[in-house]
């Protein structure tokens, strides 16, 4: 999809499908504050600033551009950004627009675009090295073979392909503190590990479920079908942590996002039970139950609490102290997560 500012004559144009925009907002925090008023999200810092402006802009163009292209677009002309200042209880945030006209551009047009490639920022060592891990690819089979500060500068490069990631993926997927790393998975494109990391959600430890959602967040995913199909799910571990999924955080939100949050909000207000099953067990002097947490995965006793007795968790598998790194909300109860998404559609209607 080609965006450019650039108008183009009638006679470049095979056909005009009209104007197509954005209004991006950023991030969690939005909910977080927003009725104890907004908050400065760029805090004034240049850096911030320049980090959030690009978000929005990503965010901005991947959605113009699924819209153009479901009309039969090949290119968006005349594009215009503005930013705009929301405004409410003293506190400032800013949303970020963009207009332009969906278009099929004559084929020479689109293919004369020159596409600018970057230099490598990498040491003179660095490129040796990977030239050499390039060289060996037929080679590798374990995936410790494959050193985490080059797995970057793959992706960076275009290098990486689908074998050195399953590979990778696999050694992640099994290990326990290897392959842990904070920021492991935003050096994979999301489309890799996606659907691998689904097919496994009632398998997946805590810390690497968390590390998941995280790496979605970021990439701004929220797919109501798939979060639909966890909440639906006859297993009940599998709905649980589905609740996780449709309570995450996006680094950015758009108006489409109001749509999405409601049709989860459909699927939450359904029939669907969301209790975890509970076997009771009888002993020599009483009985005992327990049941099958859905943050750690181990067979807990039910308290008083009702709070796993090995993680803490509560019958929902939230923790109850909220670690900032996990883009999601804390609940307590089912209402609480509907709540939480009717909070979210009243913010954005309020500001998109």
């Amino acid at each position: 999809m080609l965006f450019t500012t650039v108008n183009y004559d009638s006679k470049d144009i095979v056909q005009s499908y009209g104007m197509v925009d954005s209004h991006i907002v950023v991030g969690a925090n939005l909910f977080r504050d927003a009725f104890a008023g907004f908050r400065d999200i760029f805090g004034g810092e240049t850096k911030s600033y320049k980090k959030d402006i690009n978000k929005m802009k990503t965010a901005g163009m991947q959605e113009m551009k699924e819209k153009a292209k479901k009309m039969g677009a090949n290119a968006i002309i005349a594009l215009n950004v503005d930013l705009d200042e929301v405004s409410g209880s003293g506190k400032s945030m800013f949303m970020y627009n963009m207009y332009g006209t969906a278009v099929k551009l004559k084929e020479e047009l689109i293919h004369s675009e020159d596409n600018n490639t970057s230099e490598l920022d990498i040491e003179f060592e660095e490129f040796e090295e990977l030239k050499k891990l390039i060289n060996k690819r037929d080679k590798i089979e374990k995936p410790e073979d494959i050193k985490k500060n080059l797995l970057q500068k793959l992706k960076e490069n275009n290098l990486l392909d689908e074998r050195l990631i399953n590979i990778y993926m696999e050694g992640f997927l099994e290990s326990r503190g290897l392959y842990d790393c904070k920021d492991f998975l935003s050096s994979i494109p999301l489309r890799y590990y996606k659907d691998t990391f689904f097919s496994k959600i009632d398998e997946l430890a805590p810390s690497k479920l968390n590390k998941f959602i995280d790496a979605l967040s970021e990439n701004n995913y929220y797919d109501v079908d798939k979060i639909t199909q966890l909440l639906q799910s006859d297993n009940m571990t599998i709905r649980l942590r589905g609740l996780k999924f449709a309570l995450m955080y996006k680094e950015v939100y758009s108006k489409s996002d109001i749509s999405k949050f409601k049709s989860v909000l459909n699927v939450l207000r359904s029939d669907l039970s969301f209790e975890v099953d509970i076997t009771v067990i009888d002993k020599m002097i009483g009985s005992e139950q327990k049941y099958k947490c859905p943050n750690c995965l181990n067979e807990a006793k039910v308290s008083i609490a009702n709070k796993c007795n090995k993680c803490d968790a509560n019958l929902l598998g939230f923790l109850s102290l909220h670690d900032t790194e996990f883009p999601y909300p804390i609940v307590q109860t089912i209402e609480g997560a509907i709540n939480e998404l009717e909070n979210r559609v009243k913010v954005l209607e309020e500001v998109l």
